[in-house]
């Protein structure tokens, strides 16, 4: 086992800093909102949030009275196109089994599926196992900040 505890201090220092920084900006926002500028940016804020809303209201209601409207005009006026889409139902188990016959290159496999799978049965031939080491370092490293 190495000597850690220099590197241990280091990483407790650096976490330190970064709570520091992470106060000041906090006091700083704070400062920020509470001023006359802060103040001037919410309220200008609020402002672009009502009109984008209405943007999308009104976007929403042109829509829709064009779609009720529609009679296979693809250009009802000079600023709106209506476009065909093709959008497909289906049952995704019937999908699945019929694409696996059928379109099995768009069959994806669920990785994280297949490895609980085979966890639990005799490990394939094709499928190598390897451990992987991953280290974890205590949240509070007070004590080690000098």
């Amino acid at each position: 086992m190495g000597d850690y505890n220099e590197m241990v201090r280091k990483l407790a220092q650096a976490r330190q800093m970064v709570e520091i920084a992470e106060t000041e900006t906090d006091w700083t926002k704070k400062m920020i909102a509470e001023s006359e500028l802060g103040v001037k940016l919410a309220e200008e804020q609020e402002i672009l949030r009502l009109a984008k809303a209405d943007e999308a209201a009104a976007r929403a209601e042109l829509s829709q009275a064009v779609l009720d409207a529609y009679d296979g005009d693809k250009r009802p006026h000079p600023a709106i196109t209506v476009k065909d889409y093709t959008r497909y139902s289906y049952d995704p188990k019937q999908a699945r089994t019929w694409a696996m016959e059928h379109m099995h290159t768009c069959v994806v496999l669920d990785t994280r599926k297949f490895e609980q799978g085979i966890a639990a049965t005799d490990i394939p031939d094709f499928v190598t196992v390897e451990t992987e080491h991953r280290v974890t370092v205590a949240s509070d490293l007070s004590p080690y900040v000098i």
